[in-house]
């Protein structure tokens, strides 16, 4: 695969994996919630981690098209690490998150 188009891999899969993040953020917080009692609202959440899911997924192909690349300072390289450290910095939110309502009940 000649290097522009390993160049064109990271932004396009930047523009997928920044669609995605914004999409499961926006149809959680857009959705009707459904459900009596307990269970209202967890259409929601169900929502938010499949699209988080392939957000994720997107974010270790855009990572690793970006470790291929030849010039490791290029922008295109600094780009492809951005989805994977947002991505892990919400997961770590979520685990503190977790760990705080545990720790104070």
């Amino acid at each position: 695969m000649t290097e522009s188009r390993r160049q064109l891999k990271v932004p396009i899969g930047f523009a997928l994996w920044l669609f995605a993040f914004g999409l499961s953020l926006a149809i959680a917080l857009l959705a009707e919630p459904t459900g009596s009692g307990f269970t209202r609202g967890l259409n929601r959440v169900g929502t938010f981690f499949r699209w988080q899911f392939l957000a994720f997924a997107l974010a270790i192909f855009v990572w690793l098209s970006g470790r291929e690349l030849s010039r490791p300072g290029a922008s295109a390289s600094l780009l492809s690490r951005i989805p994977i450290y947002l991505q892990c910095l919400l997961g770590l939110v979520g685990v503190g998150i977790v760990a705080l309502a545990v720790i104070f009940r």
